[in-house]
């Protein structure tokens, strides 16, 4: 399983990091589960999805704030430079 998920991360050219695998392993647990019709396995499921999703949205949203935040740390001092010359 880990040596697919390596082979798609590289022909994509992307770099999951553990709240996307474990997103990806509860989305994929919910659609055995729905297929089977395994009611407990379904819950597991979406609970583990939830918890991942979750993770994953404050996960970005951290990044997302750092990343605008630096640029506008960059910008203004880019402006600080400029006034002085």
């Amino acid at each position: 399983m880990n040596n697919l998920l390596e082979q798609i991360s590289k022909k994509l050219d992307i770099k999951p990091n553990q709240n996307l695998i474990g997103l990806t392993i509860g989305l994929i647990t919910v659609g055995v589960a729905e297929f089977f019709s395994l009611r407990y396995l379904f819950v597991f499921g979406s609970i583990t999805t939830i918890i991942f999703l979750l993770s994953v949205e404050s996960t970005t949203r951290s990044y997302t704030k750092n990343y605008c935040l630096n640029k506008m740390i960059e910008i203004s001092d880019k402006k600080k430079v400029n006034n002085i010359l």
